[in-house]
C-alpha cells in the first residue's frame, strides 16, 4: 500500500505471522497527516470518533491540528477517560459513538484513553450500553475462557471463532503519547465503579489497527508521565527476560533488545526532553518487548503486586520504580544468571555506565536491582510507598489482594502467601537500611575499623617477645626492634597522604573500602613472612591501609551522626580502640604455649578477619550527605538524610539539614579550592589555623608516651621488671583489658564536659601499677577526644586533606615514639618516662588558651565559630568552651527552621551546587 514521504510503515510484530488480527507502525510523518493518510486510503472510514487526552486538548493544538485534518470525517471528540479508566465513562462513551455511527476509532494521548477505545469496539459490535449488561458479558467470558482453558488450551491458541460474541470490525488507530505499551495488547482494562474492582475485557479483534509513534508529540506529555509509563516498559523488559518458564529465545532478545532502547532512551529524555531520536528509541523498544503479551507470557511480581496499588492511587509506572528493585533481590536466589545478564548490558552502554559510577556503585559489587535503583533515583522517580502516602498499616490488604493476581502465581519464586509479599515490601526502602539500624550499621563498621587499628597496635609486643618469632626471623637488637614497629607507623603516613591526594575522589565509604582491602594484602604477606626484609615491606602496606581508614573513619561518624551525641559514639570507637590491644594481647598469650609458627602467625592472620567484615558491612552504608553536595550530588544527599533520620525526603527536618549543608558548601566554594588552600588563611574559614589546631589532639594522642607502654609492655615488663614471659604476658593483658574497660565511662560525660579537658598525669614508670594509672588516665580523656577533633572543626572542603595531615603527624608521632623507646629504655632504663611525664604537663595551657570546643555544635555551628572570631587564642573566648546540651528535638526544631527559610535554595537542586564550584 501507498506511504507517505519519509513514513516508515511495518508489521509491529513481524515475527508473528498467525495474528488474527495484525497490527502496523507508522513513524517518521507527523501524526494528523498520517492518521488522515490511512483512515482514507488504508481503512476507507468515513466516520472517525476521537478519544483525546483533557491536558492536550486543554493545553495544545494538537487535537484542533487532527480534527482539521480529518475534515468532514470528524464526527466527534470525547474528552478522555479519568485515571483507572472507569466503566461507567467507556459505556457513556459508547453510546456517543453509536448515536454518531462511527466506523474508526482514534486515540491521541496515554494508556487510558487506550483502554477504553479497546474496550469500545467489543462494546460496540455487542450492542452493550449499561453497565448491567457489561457485567454479564464479563461473566461470560469468564466462563467461556474457563472452559477453554480446562479443556487443554491455552491463551495464545484462543482465537475469536473460540469467543461467543461479535468480532470487532471497526478499525482503532492509536497514537500515543506516553510508554505505557497498551497499544500492542488486544486486552483492556476498567474500574467498575460502583464496586472499585479493576477486571479486564480482550478479544484478538480488540486490539488497534495502527499505531502512529510521534516523537515531537510525546513532548507534550509532563516529564514524569513520560519517564513512569517507561520504567513501566523497563518493567516489562525485565520481568519477560527474568521468567522461568517458557523458554523462548526469541522473546528473550527481544527483551534485552528492548531493555537497551528504553533505559539509555529515558535517560537522555531526561537530560533533553526535546531529544526526538531518544524518544523514538523508547517507542521501539516498548513495541519490541511487548510481543510477551502476543505470546502468551505472564510477567512476574512487580507486575502482580503493582496491580493491586492502582486503586490505592499509585500510577501503574511508579509501582513499578517502587516494586521492581526489591523484587529482583526476591527473585535473585533462581535467576542471578539472567540478572547478571541485564545488568551487563547496562554496564556496556556508555551513557548508563556514566551514571551508575557517579552514582558509587561498581560492575562487581552491585547487582541488576542496585542498578536499577540508581537509574530510577537519576529519573527523579518515586523509590518507597511511603512517598505515596502508602504507609505499613496497608501492607497487610495489599499482600492478601496481591494473592489473587496471576502474575504473582507466574513470579520465578511463585507468590503463593501473604508473607511472601511481606518479606518483598520492605526491600523497596533500597534494599536500603534506615535510622537506628543504617546508625547501628555505620557504628559496627567504624568500631570494627578501629578494633582492628587497636588489634595491631597491641600485637607487636607479645609477637616480639615470642620464641618461635625470634627463632624464625633471628634475634632482633633494641634499633631492629624500633624500626618494625616504627615501619608500620611509616605506612600509615603514607596512607594519610594517599588519603589527601585521592580521598575526595574516593569518598568516604570509597576510602574505607580501599583501606581494608591494602590492610588484608599486607596482614597476608606478614603471616606468611620468613624474613625481617619480608615482614617490614608488609607491615608498610598494611600501615597504608590503617592510615587511610583512620583519616575517613572519623569523617564518615562526624557527617553521619547527629551533634547532640557524636562524642559518645565516638567514645565507643575509641572503647572499640582499646578492646582490639586487649585482645590482641590475650591472643598472643593464648598462642605461646604453640611450639610452631602458629604462635605467632595465627594473631598476625586475624587482622584479614575484622577487614573483611568491615568490606562486608561497607556494601550498607551510603556516602555522606555533605560529600555529595559537595560533588553536586543533592537529590542523593537528600535522600541518605531521610535515611539517616528515618523520615520522607520532603520532610522539613530534612530539608533544613539539607539546606544547612548547602548554604555551608556555597560559601566554602566562592572560591576554587586547591591543595594549597589547606595551608593558608586567606578565607573566612581559616584553613591553616585548623589544620594546625586539628594536629594537636593527634600529636598529643602519640607525645603523651601511651605507645611506649602499649607496643613495648610485655618487653619492659619482661627485660627492665624481671618478670619472667608467661607473667609479663599475663600482667599486660590484665592491663590492656582494664583499658578497654575504662575506655568507657567517657560515653556519659563526653557531651556533657567540654571535649578539651584532659586528665593526663604519667608521675612514674617504676612500678606496674603506674603504668596501669597512666593507661587508665589516657584512655579517659586524650584518647576519645583524638581520633575524632580533627574531622569535627575542619571546613568540608580541605575536611579530607586537613584531617589527612593530622593523621600523619599522628602516625610520625608514633613512628619516632616506637623507634626511641627501646633506645631510651636500653640507655636510661625506666628513668625514660620521666620525658614523657613533662611532655603531658605542656598539654594542659596548649588546650586551655588555643582549643575550641565541638560538644553539641553541628559542623556547620563550628564552622560559624571559626568565621565569627579571628583570634588564634580562641580559647580566651569563654564562647568557645561552653559545650552545647541539646537535645534531639532541639536540633530538629532548628533544621526545621531552616528549611522555612533557605528551602528553596535547595529545590534548586544540583545546577546551584555546580554553578558555585
Amino acid at each position: 500500500m501507498a506511504t507517505l514521504k519519509g513514513e516508515s510503515y511495518r508489521p509491529a510484530f513481524p515475527s508473528l505471522t498467525h495474528l488474527e488480527n495484525p497490527a502496523y507502525v507508522s513513524s517518521g510523518a507527523e501524526f494528523h497527516q498520517a492518521c488522515t493518510h490511512h483512515v482514507n486510503h488504508t481503512f476507507g472510514a468515513h466516520l472517525v470518533y476521537i478519544i483525546a487526552s483533557r491536558s492536550l486538548s486543554q493545553n495544545t493544538g494538537n487535537v484542533h491540528r487532527l480534527e482539521q485534518a480529518l475534515g468532514d470525517r470528524h464526527v466527534a471528540t470525547w474528552p478522555g477517560f479519568s485515571p483507572h479508566t472507569p466503566w461507567n465513562e467507556v459505556l457513556d462513551a459508547t453510546k456517543e459513538a453509536m448515536q454518531k455511527k462511527a466506523d474508526c476509532i482514534v486515540t491521541i494521548g496515554g494508556g487510558s484513553l487506550t483502554d477504553g477505545a479497546k474496550a469500545m469496539l467489543l462494546l460496540l459490535a455487542n450492542d452493550i450500553t449499561t453497565l448491567e449488561q457489561l457485567r454479564e458479558f464479563q461473566a461470560k467470558a469468564a466462563d467461556t475462557q474457563k472452559k477453554l482453558l480446562s479443556s487443554g488450551a491455552n491463551a495464545q491458541s484462543i482465537t475469536s471463532k473460540d469467543i461467543p460474541c461479535v468480532s470487532p470490525n471497526s478499525p482503532l488507530i492509536c497514537i500515543p503519547t506516553t510508554l505505557s505499551g497498551g497499544e500492542y495488547s488486544h486486552f483492556a482494562g476498567g474500574t467498575d465503579p460502583e464496586t472499585g474492582h479493576k477486571s479486564i475485557l480482550g478479544h484478538p479483534f480488540c486490539g488497534p489497527r495502527l499505531i502512529i509513534n510521534d516523537a515531537k508529540l510525546t513532548t507534550t506529555s509532563p516529564e514524569w508521565v513520560w519517564l513512569s509509563t517507561g520504567v513501566r516498559g523497563i518493567d516489562h523488559c525485565v520481568e519477560a527476560f527474568c521468567r522461568l518458564q517458557p523458554e523462548d529465545t526469541e522473546m528473550d532478545r527481544e527483551a534485552l533488545e528492548a531493555f537497551k532502547c528504553l533505559v539509555p532512551g529515558l535517560l537522555r529524555t531526561k537530560k533533553d526532553r526535546n531529544d526526538e531520536q531518544s524518544r523514538l528509541d523508547c517507542m521501539l523498544g516498548v513495541n519490541r518487548v511487548m510481543i510477551m503479551l502476543k505470546k502468551g507470557i505472564t510477567p512476574g511480581a512487580s507486575h502482580g503486586i503493582g496491580h493491586q496499588l492502582g486503586p490505592m492511587g499509585v500510577g501503574h509506572g511508579e509501582t513499578s520504580c517502587i516494586l521492581l528493585p526489591a523484587v529482583l533481590k526476591y527473585n535473585a536466589r533462581v535467576n542471578a544468571e539472567k540478572q547478571e545478564c541485564m545488568k551487563a548490558a547496562l554496564w556496556d552502554e556508555p551513557s548508563v555506565s556514566s551514571v551508575l559510577r557517579e552514582r558509587g556503585l561498581t560492575q562487581s559489587s552491585s547487582d541488576l536491582a542496585d542498578a536499577l535503583d540508581a537509574v530510577f533515583r537519576e529519573l527523579g522517580m518515586p523509590r518507597s510507598l511511603k512517598e505515596k502516602g502508602i504507609g505499613e498499616d496497608r501492607y497487610s490488604t495489599l499482600a492478601k489482594n496481591s494473592l489473587k493476581d496471576p502474575c504473582c502465581t507466574a513470579n520465578p519464586i511463585p507468590i503463593t502467601k501473604e508473607e511472601q509479599v511481606l518479606e518483598i515490601l520492605p526491600i523497596m526502602f533500597g534494599v536500603k537500611l534506615r535510622g537506628k539500624a543504617l546508625t547501628a550499621i555505620i557504628l559496627a563498621c567504624a568500631g570494627l575499623d578501629f578494633l582492628e587499628f587497636g588489634y595491631d597496635q597491641g600485637l607487636l609486643g607479645g609477637i616480639l617477645s615470642g620464641d618461635r618469632f625470634r627463632e624464625m626471623l633471628g634475634e632482633p637488637g633494641p634499633t631492629m626492634e624500633g624500626l618494625l614497629s616504627g615501619i608500620y607507623t611509616v605506612g600509615c603516613a603514607g596512607g594519610a597522604l594517599v588519603s589527601f591526594i585521592w580521598g575526595e575522589k574516593l569518598g568516604r565509604v570509597g576510602s574505607i573500602v580501599w583501606a581494608n582491602v591494602i590492610v588484608i594484602i599486607g596482614a597476608v604477606i606478614q603471616t606468611a613472612c620468613y624474613s625481617y626484609w619480608q615482614m617490614f615491606v608488609a607491615r608498610i602496606i598494611a600501615g597504608i591501609g590503617v592510615g587511610l581508614s583512620t583519616v575517613s573513619v572519623p569523617i564518615l561518624q562526624s557527617e553521619t551522626l547527629p551533634a547532640r551525641n557524636r562524642g559518645g559514639m565516638l567514645v565507643i570507637q575509641s572503647a572499640l580502640i582499646n578492646a582490639g590491644v586487649a585482645i590482641a594481647s590475650w591472643l598472643t598469650f593464648a598462642t605461646l604455649f604453640s611450639n610452631s609458627s602458629l604462635q605467632w602467625r595465627f594473631p598476625i592472620a586475624m587482622q584479614v578477619f575484622f577487614s573483611a567484615i568491615v568490606l562486608v558491612l561497607c556494601f550498607f552504608i551510603p556516602e555522606t550527605p555533605r560529600w555529595l553536595v559537595s560533588q553536586g550530588r543533592n537529590d542523593e544527599a537528600r535522600a541518605v538524610i531521610a535515611r539517616l533520620v528515618d523520615t520522607t525526603e520532603d520532610d522539613t527536618l530534612v530539608e533544613g539539614q539539607l539546606q544547612e549543608i548547602f548554604d555551608n558548601v556555597k560559601e566554602e566554594n566562592l572560591n576554587e579550592t586547591s591543595w594549597s588552600d589547606t595551608f593558608h588563611n586567606k578565607t573566612p574559614m581559616r584553613n591553616l589555623h585548623r589544620v594546625v589546631l586539628g594536629m594537636g589532639p593527634y600529636m598529643m594522642n602519640q607525645w603523651s608516651g601511651i605507645n611506649s607502654i602499649t607496643y613495648y609492655l610485655t618487653y619492659t615488663l619482661q627485660n627492665y621488671l624481671g618478670f619472667e614471659r608467661n607473667l609479663a604476658l599475663i600482667l599486660a593483658s590484665v592491663s590492656f583489658a582494664q583499658y578497654a574497660i575504662l575506655s568507657w565511662p567517657p560515653y556519659f560525660y563526653i557531651d556533657k564536659i567540654a571535649c578539651l579537658l584532659e586528665p593526663t598525669d604519667a608521675r612514674s614508670a617504676a612500678a606496674v601499677a603506674f603504668m596501669f594509672l597512666f593507661t587508665d588516665a589516657f584512655t579517659l580523656g586524650i584518647l576519645p577526644v583524638s581520633w575524632s577533633y580533627s574531622s569535627e572543626i575542619q571546613p568540608l572542603s580541605t575536611r579530607n586533606k586537613a584531617t589527612s595531615v593530622g593523621v600523619a603527624s599522628h602516625w610520625l608521632s608514633n613512628f619516632v615514639v616506637v623507634l626511641v623507646t627501646p633506645i631510651g629504655l636500653d640507655n636510661i632504663g625506666t628513668n625514660y618516662y620521666w620525658i614523657w611525664a613533662g611532655v603531658n604537663a605542656l598539654f594542659v595551657p596548649l588546650v586551655f588558651f588555643f582549643g575550641v570546643e565541638t560538644a553539641g555544635r553541628s559542623l556547620e555551628m563550628v564552622d560559624q565559630d571559626f568565621i565569627e572570631e579571628p583570634r588564634v587564642l580562641m580559647g580566651l573566648n569563654p564562647r568557645h568552651r561552653k559545650v552545647l546540651r541539646a537535645t534531639k528535638e532541639d536540633e530538629e526544631q532548628r533544621f526545621r527552621r531552616s528549611s522555612l527559610t533557605g528551602a528553596e535554595k535547595v529545590d534548586e537542586g544540583t545546577e546551584k551546587v555546580e554553578a558555585v564550584h
